[in-house]
């Protein structure tokens, strides 16, 4: 019993490996990567499990320290399955809370690049997941997190208060894409917003 499903597992990970080879992306007119439909009309109602199968191996590469490995095989999930909120999430908070740490980055300039690369990531998955909303709110939450970081640290540009102002728009983004918290977490920044420019008086 063991040799028919050993040949249909070994069948089933070469034609994943034939698929990544099939899902390059194309910009659209305004600028955003989209991904194209060509992996999953191939795999059709398993598109959804073969895109489980390769966070696994992302996660893998990460624990392994290769990186650049890991966002390849992350880019071959998201077209697998790009309506699914959860790999933009993972993606796009390892980005901001792994990469751009201060363990794993001391430079400012760089944790910057990491932080903007995993909000770019999250405004890219709003396009294309089912539940944009979460995206969204994490992404607000980022730029709340970067405006309570000491500016001499970070040096985000504009400084704390521009971190505010964008977290203030990505929160009312999030409410209005169905968000439960995102009113009343834009309410909270917009109120800290102000005690900050008061203060700055």
């Amino acid at each position: 019993m063991s040799g028919p499903l050993t040949r249909r597992a070994g069948r089933f990970a070469a034609w994943l490996a034939v698929v990544a080879l099939l899902v390059p992306w194309w910009a659209d007119a305004e600028g955003a990567r989209a991904p194209t439909s060509i992996a999953r009309r191939l795999l059709g109602p398993v598109a959804s499990l073969a895109a489980s199968a390769q966070w696994v191996r992302f996660d893998v590469a990460l624990r392994d320290g290769a990186h650049e490995r890991a966002y390849a095989i992350a880019e071959t999930a998201l077209a697998l399955d790009p309506g699914a909120h959860q790999g933009w999430y993972a993606l796009g908070r390892h980005l901001v809370f792994d990469r751009a740490s201060k363990e794993s980055e001391p430079e400012p300039a760089e944790r910057r690049r990491w932080i903007r690369a995993g909000l770019d990531v999250l405004q890219r998955g709003e396009r294309f997941a089912r539940d944009p909303g979460e995206l969204a709110f994490l992404g607000a939450q980022i730029l709340y997190y970067v405006a309570v970081i000491p500016d001499v640290e970070l040096r985000w540009p504009g400084g704390p208060a521009a971190a505010l102002e964008s977290a203030v728009a990505a929160f009312d983004r999030a409410a209005a894409l169905g968000h439960p918290l995102g009113a009343e977490s834009a309410d909270t920044a917009r109120a800290d917003l102000a005690t900050r420019v008061e203060l700055a008086k």
